[in-house]
């Protein structure tokens, strides 16, 4: 029940609206994701985030929906990988 925007400043993530009164969204910039790695779960593939230096979280996210994310803003993406 999340909510994922992305622009080419970063990752914009929020929980549902009925869920939201104790989560304020969080701002996660391209240059805060400090590795990417490929996994798979139960046969679906799935791209973790490792966010910080040194690490302080990871979210995981469907490889389809971060090729997207990718495609979208490869230049902004891929100068901080």
């Amino acid at each position: 029940a999340v909510n994922i925007k992305y622009n080419e400043d970063g990752i914009y993530l929020a929980v549902a609206f009925i869920f939201r009164i104790f989560h304020p969204p969080l701002f996660i910039p391209w240059s805060d994701i400090t590795h990417v790695e490929n996994i798979s779960s139960f046969l679906i593939k799935q791209t973790r985030l490792y966010i910080g230096k040194p690490k302080i979280g990871n979210i995981t996210i469907k490889t389809k929906t971060f090729e997207k994310m990718k495609n979208d803003y490869d230049k902004s993406i891929t100068t901080n990988l």
